[in-house]
């Protein structure tokens, strides 16, 4: 499963004597209001926490993360969390990241070309281009 994140649009409010506020842009311009409202939502609530291990684990193996890298994973975690998941792998730039989905932690990353990998206590995994 490829998960594409695309940035939310800037929704504009101007004040009229009518109706309150009012909104530029239309939900049907960019996919219906509940799309609209996902993606606004998940850039005001979601953030996503690295574990004291995890920290450890990324600079040992020299694994180095862009913010745009992290928003892709925010979004996993989202869809993951709609879904059920509560303990995740995430496969994402030949690592294998395990997040609690609850409460939005990286736990820790493991390269994928390690010659075994054994990942227990997962009940979900996405894979993130």
């Amino acid at each position: 499963m490829a998960i594409r994140v695309q940035q939310p649009p800037i929704i504009e409010t101007k004040k009229t004597q009518t109706s309150g506020l009012k909104t530029q842009a239309t939900a049907q311009e960019h996919g219906g209001f509940k799309a609209l409202l996902d993606r606004q939502l998940l850039n005001q609530t979601s953030e996503l926490k690295f574990s004291a291990h995890a920290q450890q684990r990324l600079e040992q193996r020299n694994i180095k993360l862009n913010p745009e890298d992290v928003d892709k994973m925010k979004y996993a975690l989202n869809e993951l969390e709609k879904k059920g998941g509560r303990n995740t792998v995430m496969f994402f730039k030949e690592t294998a990241f395990i997040a609690n989905v609850g409460n939005r932690t990286i736990i820790t990353a493991i390269p994928v070309q390690d010659e075994i990998n054994i990942l227990t206590q997962i009940d979900s995994a996405v894979t993130i281009k």
